[in-house]
């Protein structure tokens, strides 16, 4: 839709003005963050407009959820980053490894439905099988 296309492309010349005043360059990303809440909106409005969309049920079963395990999956990798500061690459590495195992643990125990983490496990133990016939 063209009005979401508008905000996508404005982040653009707004980056560039931050840039040539000569504000570092992680600004690009801050715009892009700010930008985000207003397309999300627009969208929502479009599909409720057009074709019925609940959005008190999408803020409340995909916003509230997300927003939820977004705290819960950054407080191990905050605490880590926090006590153990990466000066060389191997704490950025394996910062990085438990960080990544923490959310998908996480995210498998928490956030998935019984039926989806069934599927998850059987097509885990399928593909171990799999290669333990290939040996």
């Amino acid at each position: 839709n063209i009005t979401s296309s508008i905000f996508y492309l404005s982040v653009f010349p707004v980056s560039y003005l931050l840039f040539k005043m000569g504000v570092g360059p992680l600004v690009g990303y801050c715009v892009y963050l700010c930008f985000t809440p207003f397309i999300l909106i627009c969208d929502m409005l479009i599909l409720r407009k057009y074709s019925g969309f609940s959005i008190k049920a999408f803020v409340y079963n995909v916003l509230f959820p997300l927003l939820k395990y977004a705290v819960i999956c950054s407080i191990i990798p905050f605490v880590l980053n926090y006590f153990w500061p990466a000066l060389e690459w191997g704490p950025t590495i394996i910062k990085t490894v438990v960080s990544v195992l923490t959310v998908a643990g996480i995210i498998f125990i928490f956030a998935l439905p019984d039926n989806m983490r069934k599927k998850v496990i059987s097509f885990v133990t399928s593909k171990l099988r799999l290669s333990k016939n290939v040996k």
